[in-house]
């Protein structure tokens, strides 16, 4: 545990420096680069460690199978697929895909954490504390999926970001801005559509992302979020018993059963379900009073409600769905800075990410040592067995 703790708190460290002392460009530059190493190396040269696949050996499995060419029944999503043999013919020693996924999933959470949160290494340290950093060594195909969606949150609005202001400041006149309004919105959604393409070659389930684009344009408050909530559960809990009438002569109707086992089994993640909760609470009560929000701070709101409905419908939906929820709920390392931020007492703020941050720790803790639901303790290396 003490390599998790040393480089999550050194990551941290070195993140805080070159986002609060005066360094030059290069200086800052490098300083992010020192960070991703230290979260890198580890995860690049784990040995049989993580859960993904039942087991670590499952990937290496894979990696020979696709690499020498071959497939295995139930299918594999085409970038995964592509990456494996790209990589195969480099090397076939599988260690090599837990170097590159891993370089590509950190380096793709840093750039997001650099460019998208209003308080980078409290983001950073989330990204620790709550287990995320854990997740990415099993389920290692949703991660790279994960990477890139948060890549692609940027494009729902970029001119609310440092780098995309002077852009948006520098147009010719307010009337050309007008007139470019659709054809900008037009473009902000290609690009958001090819960081989600992307996703889905890993992934194909992050493809949902495309239906989540029309509810950015909901205009959300604290009360009207509370609302949504609500709708969206009910019409998930009603989805559930209408398709379990008018699929019953399908395969699918295992999964809708209230006598199905394992993967299509009702079996609610209840620390989800209160965290999330908990987050949801959180950002709804710093948002009171507000009538209307920036389209990014709406997008982040939103975001923490399809999270928290996600991870309350495991009431009622197959264990499955829980695949779904994991993709909202790695937002709160975005969500939870900018609902901290709002407070106008300093005071208050260190209070507010003391609070969460131990919140987190007992939480991850309990899954780790109680639950073993990572599956990273202890550390082993291709080097060393610690």
């Amino acid at each position: 545990m003490l390599i998790y703790a040393s480089l999550a708190f050194l990551s941290c460290a070195f993140i805080w420096y070159a986002q609060t002392v005066r360094c030059t460009k290069r200086q800052q530059q490098l300083l992010w680069a020192v960070a991703f190493v230290l979260m890198w190396l580890p995860a690049a040269v784990r040995l049989d460690i993580g859960v993904d696949y039942s087991r670590f050996q499952g990937y290496s499995e894979l990696y020979t199978i696709y690499g020498s060419g071959g497939s295995i029944p139930q299918g594999m999503d085409i970038g995964f697929v592509l990456l494996i043999r790209v990589l195969w013919s480099i090397s076939t020693s599988p260690q090599l895909l837990f170097a590159v996924s891993s370089a590509f999933i950190y380096l793709l959470m840093l750039r997001a954490c650099k460019r998208l949160s209003i308080h980078p290494t409290f983001t950073l340290a989330l990204f620790f504390v709550a287990g995320f950093y854990f997740e990415t060594y099993n389920i290692i195909r949703q991660w790279m999926a994960l990477a890139c969606i948060f890549n692609a949150l940027e494009w729902i609005d970029p001119s609310a970001f440092v780098q995309h202001a002077c852009t948006e400041q520098s147009a010719a006149t307010d009337k050309n801005n007008a007139l470019e309004q659709p054809y900008r919105a037009l473009g902000y959604f290609a690009r958001y559509t090819v960081w989600v393409v992307v996703a889905a070659s890993f992934h194909a389930s992050a493809l949902i992302f495309l239906l989540v684009w029309p509810l950015y344009f909901l205009k959300l408050n604290a009360r009207r979020a509370v609302v949504l909530l609500a709708v969206l559960l009910a019409v998930g809990y009603v989805a559930k018993n209408v398709s379990k009438i008018l699929l019953a002569a399908t395969r699918y109707a295992y999964y809708l059963s209230d006598s199905a086992t394992g993967y299509a089994a009702v079996s609610p993640h209840w620390d989800s379900i209160i965290v999330m909760s908990i987050c949801l609470a959180f950002m709804l009560w710093q948002l009171r009073g507000k009538q209307k929000l920036s389209r990014w701070d709406n997008a982040l709101l939103l975001l923490s409600v399809l999270g928290c409905a996600s991870a309350v419908a495991g009431l009622y939906m197959p264990f499955i769905f829980e695949r779904i929820a994991r993709y909202f709920a790695p937002f709160v390392v975005l969500q939870l800075p900018v609902a901290v931020m709002k407070e106008k007492s300093l005071n208050k703020r260190y209070a507010y990410i003391l609070a969460i941050m131990a919140c987190w720790l007992l939480a991850t803790f309990i899954r780790v040592y109680f639950g073993g639901q990572f599956g990273v303790l202890p550390f082993q290396s291709i080097f060393l067995h610690a």
